[in-house]
């Protein structure tokens, strides 16, 4: 009988899965994102809002259906979207900073209608339990709807003239409780104000509160009413009618958010982190631990008490009351990347427009910025020297010899440095505006060495294996120095481009030469004596990258990635997977190849768990999938396969592993193949013992499978 199971599984398998499945997945971050508020509905749907391009790509709302595994863009796409409520009946209203600026969705945030009311600029709002809304305005006060937002009253009755209302709360009685400020000749006056018949009249209630900002209004789990303001919390005493100080313990006063869980725990969100109190608040103490952020600005808490916090780098998640934080930003991302860089170490570095350094240990499963010693926050490039010793260059060259912990300016003269490469001997070599340096003692100090360039910014920077060095200039094309910099040499001789803006080169294993401009590819087999169209055009060219086995990767700005297995003769889209268009960078690792989104974060290429090798030079007369060795194994395996040249040169190819219950557990190769026979590392860590399925499947139709066996 088990034998006739896995015989049914092996004729099944090659019916699971097309090649439409993805080629990318988003990394966790970088976290470049603010987030400014949060709801969720009956079902667990958590959604997030913030700035336009912060809280996405697009700006908008964002929305998690497993608890922030995963964020999707829903709509209010270029908006600032300042808050978000949720009423009982899933109805989901959004303020956005422009006048008539509240929208409304009925269908999970699926579509969006906007409700007005007209001209007004909406600050807060609030639902009660009849699923009234409450707004406050910046000018016109408070006004109320009791159709969900179709029409709209103003209920001003004892609101004082020209106070712009910032924040609201409304309590189990439907008690609605406001907050108030208005500038008199350079004075601040801040004030509470209550209603007790939905609005219909107000009345003060500042009493002996302390004269400052008031940033949220909280209704604890005893309806109890908290203010959050720029001098910490206060609790209403409504017998006595005043407001007692709950500061002790905490050191950061200024309170942006307040939640509770379900054990009626109090949590602060602060521009200096996160506390906790289990007394109501007669107690704090900081529950930031790791969090590697300081302002939060909102908090939510989901049926599981895992809390959630949006701040300046995006969505953290604490399971054990703030004892750690994990990032939790699939899907957002405001990053701006102007560089990425990968060690030889498979540490990922990625330079951020006025961010600084993001660092990667895992592929991009968790990004931490690296920012020490950088007095400029503008990164155009990285490079790594024998001892492990990273350069970036920004306004001057910085060096850090601890992964980024620290860095330590260089003593290069001020210019703003656009690229950097280094050569066989271990000389530096730093391109910027009109000026090329060199340093031959890892950037203690550093010469000129620009004779022969011409006046123009020096964008990229390259060097072959002669250590001839190639510099791409922003109008003036190519130039080569076969002198360490020296004298330099015009090299443009086949490029026909009405401008000669060089964005980017690249140097395959044979010293052949690809450089992208503006809209056109170019190549070089002979040093960059002549050169040669490639056939990719009317795309705008932002990098190029060469992987161990002379695929070609393009990124360009509006058409994704395109990848060539031929040295760049054909071109097939290689974007399958990312949500995005405009693709800055590309960087590649021993077994990742990673894009950088404008806007968008950080992607990898899904192939995390093999290393691939093209094994010998001989063309095999068939196809072949060979049997795994060790096998049985544990934890790590080796699958051999072999590509034959009949009439395609090259064919695309899928390597994936299957479990005995046919589900996906690994993809291990999904890429054009040209012919040659390839070695493939499978590391199964990550999977429990058992039998497994192996499959190799191409272009042409053939489907081979084969078992292996994990012991552990």
């Amino acid at each position: 009988m088990l034998f006739t199971k896995i015989l049914t599984l092996l004729l099944f398998i090659p019916l699971l899965n097309s090649y439409s499945q993805n080629i990318w997945e988003q990394t966790n971050g970088p976290n470049g994102t603010r987030i400014e508020d949060f709801a969720k509905n009956s079902f667990g749907h958590i959604f997030a809002v913030g700035p336009d391009k912060s809280v996405s790509h697009h700006g908008g709302v964002v929305r998690s259906t497993n608890n922030g595994e995963y964020w999707d863009h829903i709509g209010l796409a270029n908006f600032y979207v300042k808050l978000i409520e949720i009423d009982q009946n899933d109805n989901i209203y959004a303020v956005t900073s422009m006048e008539n600026g509240i929208f409304r969705s009925t269908n999970d945030g699926g579509e969006w209608i906007e409700i007005g009311p007209a001209n007004i600029s909406v600050n807060t709002l609030k639902i009660d339990s009849y699923g009234y809304i409450f707004i406050g305005t910046e000018s016109s006060g408070i006004f109320t709807s009791t159709d969900n937002g179709n029409n709209w009253s103003e209920i001003n009755n004892g609101i004082p003239s020209g106070y712009e209302i910032n924040c609201m709360a409304i309590n189990s009685n439907n008690d609605i409780y406001v907050s108030l400020w208005k500038d008199i000749n350079s004075y601040y006056d801040f004030r509470m104000y209550c209603s007790k018949n939905n609005g219909e009249t107000w009345f003060d209630v500042t009493n002996d509160l302390i004269n400052a900002k008031v940033n949220y209004i909280f209704i604890n789990t005893n309806n109890q009413v908290l203010v959050g303001s720029v001098y910490g919390v206060y609790r209403y005493d409504e017998n006595n009618e005043n407001w007692v100080e709950l500061n002790v313990g905490l050191s950061n006063r200024d309170v942006n958010f307040l939640i509770n869980n379900s054990d009626g725990h109090l949590f602060a969100g602060t521009e200096g982190g996160i506390y906790y109190s289990t007394n109501n608040g007669t107690n704090w103490e900081n529950t930031t631990n790791d969090l590697p952020t300081n302002s939060v600005y909102s908090l939510e808490i989901n049926s599981s008490n895992e809390i959630f916090i949006g701040s300046d780098d995006g969505i953290f998640i604490s399971s054990n009351n703030g004892g750690n934080w994990i990032s939790k930003n699939r899907g957002i991302s405001n990053t701006d990347f102007r560089s990425l860089f990968v060690s030889s170490g498979n540490n990922i570095y990625g330079g951020v427009y006025e961010k600084g350094i993001y660092f990667s240990s895992n592929n991009g499963d968790n990004w931490i910025k690296r920012n020490n010693g950088l007095n400029d926050l503008v990164i155009s490039s990285f490079i790594e020297n024998s001892d492990g010793d990273l350069f970036v260059g920004s306004y001057g060259v910085y060096k850090s010899t601890n992964n980024g912990l620290e860095w330590v300016k260089s003593n290069m003269p001020e210019f703003r440095v656009s690229s950097l490469a280094m050569n066989s001997m271990g000389h530096i070599f730093a391109g910027g505006y009109k000026r090329v340096f060199c340093s031959t003692n890892n950037g203690d100090e550093w010469l000129e060495i620009s004779n022969g360039m011409p006046n123009g910014n020096v964008q990229i920077l390259a060097i072959n294996s002669m250590d001839h060095i190639f510099a791409g200039t922003y109008e003036n094309g190519v130039f080569r120095s076969t002198n360490n910099g020296l004298d330099w040499s015009e090299i443009n001789t086949g490029i026909l481009s009405p401008t000669l803006q060089i964005y980017s080169i690249a140097i395959n294993k044979s010293d052949e030469l690809f450089i992208g401009l503006m809209y056109k590819l170019y190549f070089s087999s002979d040093n960059g004596n002549t050169w040669q169209y490639r056939n990719l055009t009317s795309i705008a060219l932002s990098s190029i990258v060469i992987d161990s086995s002379a695929n070609i990767y393009v990124s360009t700005i509006g058409r994704g990635v395109f990848m060539s297995s031929d040295n760049g003769e054909t071109w097939n889209d290689f974007d399958s997977g990312l949500i995005y268009d405009d693709v800055n960078r590309l960087a590649i690792s021993e077994s990742h190849l990673f894009a950088s989104v404008n806007y968008g974060g950080v992607f990898r290429k899904l192939n995390s768990t093999t290393s691939v090798y093209e094994t010998q030079n001989d063309i095999p007369a068939s196809f072949d999938l060979a049997q795994n060795y060790p096998n049985p194994f544990n934890p790590v395996t080796t699958i051999k396969y072999s590509i034959p040249a009949n009439v395609e040169t090259s064919y695309m190819t899928s390597l994936r592993v299957f479990d005995i219950l046919g589900n996906e557990v690994a993809e291990l190769v999904n890429e054009q193949k040209q012919a040659g026979t390839y070695e493939v590392k499978f590391n199964a860590g990550d999977l429990s013992s058992g039998v497994y399925f192996y499959r190799l499947q191409t272009s042409s139709g053939i489907i081979m499978t084969k078992k292996l066996l994990l012991l552990k």
